[in-house]
């Protein structure tokens, strides 16, 4: 099997990024700096940008400078918090092994198997374009709509009621996937389940540990055996391994920072160590991994997130780590470039984007967890993007032609 062509695989090579600098690319953070706990299993970011921890003593909240932290005392389910997430109104859901506790912005509401959920040992949770949030638990999935939950189990077609990440495409079709232990990978149309797993197309593995898919319907399968990539159509074209420059094949997330790259995080146990890569498309390209050694809190890499300037925030075991690509010197474009602009900024309903010369390319707009949002073919006369359907909040606006991609932030009042 082909295993990701076109990417130069360098050893363990973040010393290159530590040069430009001279110093680490990482910031870390941990119960000195306010997290209630080191041992943090998940992270999110807002639409406002602020990051939300998920940790083993409630949930902490990092809003610029400042903590804040809630606790069963303050109304959480449970303090140990297995996963965190933002929905598409902005509230806050957090799992735990008791159900799911979810902030409004004022108060936390409990919601467990007394409300319908499937199973209270909650795995992750996702929130979909459209207003739903599905929960995966070790019992089955829930969609949660309209206040009121629908469950789904292997007799609604799940090959295992365990199911630990859910990812949402919208090329070439609007689906949801699912990731179950031991069932392989699922696609749902809104109507019917379809299995995609080792036997049928060449997964390396049947436990799927997290998903990520980019604008164009690519799907970066984790699994205990290495990461998958997916082409849209769902077939398994590459696979990364330890050989490949991995740390090890034991993936624990995988997340897309943009026009930047690919995050893998890998967990450690005491045969093989961990920490993460960056599967990067600048310059140099290739798979750079980075561990304490180089600044990372710690080997033991549970989740990561991206924020709205395409900086990793990494969960571990021992607190939390950032990377910043605006500590090192390496390009990071921005439009306008080379003539392409869009305007106003800030926005409400309507944004006009111009490109230079006889330039066509594709715009992209994403919110802060990586969702596609709007996404229109572009010419080099001035063109029109309705926005009035974009929740008010900071986006990634990305414009492709053939010659570059460049991005920039924009904000929507």
């Amino acid at each position: 099997m082909r295993r990701f062509k076109g990417i130069i695989l360098l050893a363990v090579t973040c010393l290159f990024l530590q040069g430009v600098t001279g110093q680490s690319a990482f910031i870390n953070y941990t119960t000195a700096d306010g997290l209630p706990d080191d041992n943090v299993m998940g992270v999110t970011v807002d639409f406002n940008g602020d990051k939300w921890f998920a940790t083993q003593a409630g949930v902490a909240r990092l809003a610029g400078t400042t903590w804040t932290v809630w606790t069963t005392s303050n109304g959480l389910a449970d303090n140990y918090i297995k996963c965190i997430s933002v929905s598409t109104n902005g509230y806050i859901w957090a799992g735990t092994d008791v159900g799911v506790s979810v902030f409004n912005g004022t108060t936390w509401t409990n919601l467990n198997t007394t409300n319908g959920l499937v199973d209270n040992m909650v795995n992750c949770i996702y929130g979909t374009d459209n207003g739903d949030v599905w929960i995966g638990t070790t019992g089955g999935l829930s969609k949660y709509s309209g206040g009121t939950f629908t469950n789904y189990t292997t007799t609604s077609g799940l090959p295992s009621n365990m199911v630990s990440c859910i990812a949402e495409s919208i090329f070439p079709t609007a689906d949801l996937y699912f990731g179950t232990w031991m069932g392989g990978l699922v696609k749902y149309n809104g109507t019917t389940f379809t299995t995609i797993n080792a036997a049928n197309n060449a997964l390396p593995d049947d436990n799927i540990t997290c998903l990520a898919i980019d604008s164009n319907g690519y799907k970066y399968v984790g699994t205990y055996f290495g990461l998958a990539k997916l082409n849209p159509q769902n077939q398994c074209i590459d696979t990364l391994l330890h050989v490949d420059g991995l740390l090890n094949e034991y993936i624990r997330d995988v997340r897309i920072a943009g026009i930047y790259g690919i995050w893998v995080g890998m967990f450690a146990d005491y045969i093989q160590e961990g920490g993460i890569s960056m599967m990067s498309n600048g310059n140099p390209a290739g798979v750079f991994t980075y561990t304490p050694a180089h600044g990372l809190v710690s080997v033991f890499v549970n989740c990561i997130a991206i924020d709205l300037n395409n900086d990793a925030w990494i969960a571990t075991g021992s607190g939390v780590s950032k990377f910043s690509f605006n500590q090192l010197s390496v390009d990071a474009p921005e439009m306008p470039v080379s003539g392409a602009f869009f305007y106003p900024n800030p926005a409400k309903e309507q944004l006009y984007l111009q490109l230079d010369g006889h330039s066509r390319g594709i715009c992209r707009i994403t919110d802060p967890a990586g969702r596609l949002m709007l996404a229109q073919e572009v010419g080099p006369e001035q063109q029109t993007l309705y926005t009035g359907n974009l929740k008010p909040g900071v986006y990634l606006v990305e414009l492709t032609t053939n010659a570059h991609t460049s991005s920039g932030k924009l904000i929507i009042q």
